[in-house]
């Protein structure tokens, strides 16, 4: 390839990896309780990974993939807390967010019955359990950057 082409190609992959991290499917992610967000991150974790090619992905797989992209930030910004309960419970708040994300595109796509049955279940769950998780993180006020 000449210079030309891979210079293209390159600002090409930078914009769209950009606009990607900032549309609203990644936001979500971000959504922590103040205290999930107060301990110091590296420059490693805070970094975004370029975005998989989704050429050829079907609808379900790039859902997938965008419920993976969001999590991982997110969960890596609440294991940095210093204490390990609220670390734990910062972490588990994305994670919980993605396995709802992934079923609703189960809900859309999917063929079974018994796996969109699950899937219902899951949403419900794991809604419960993100606010539980949320209500706890905020009632621990400053162990939390600790």
């Amino acid at each position: 390839m000449n210079r030309i082409t891979l210079t293209a190609l390159s600002l090409g992959l930078i914009f769209s990896t950009s606009a990607i991290a900032q549309s609203d499917t990644m936001k979500s992610a971000l959504d922590l309780p103040a205290a999930c967000t107060s301990a110091p991150m590296s420059k490693m974790t805070m970094q975004q990974k370029p975005p998989m090619m989704m050429d050829g992905m079907n609808e379900t797989q790039k859902a997938f993939h965008m419920a993976m992209m969001k999590m991982e930030p997110a969960m890596m910004q609440g294991m940095m807390i210093a204490d390990p309960d609220i670390a734990w419970a910062c972490s588990m708040i994305p994670h919980h967010q993605s396995a709802i994300d992934m079923s609703k595109a189960v809900l859309k796509t999917g063929k079974n019955a018994e796996m969109k049955s699950l899937a219902e279940k899951i949403i419900t769950d794991q809604e419960k359990e993100i606010a539980q998780l949320t209500e706890w993180v905020g009632k621990q006020g400053k162990r939390a950057g600790k």
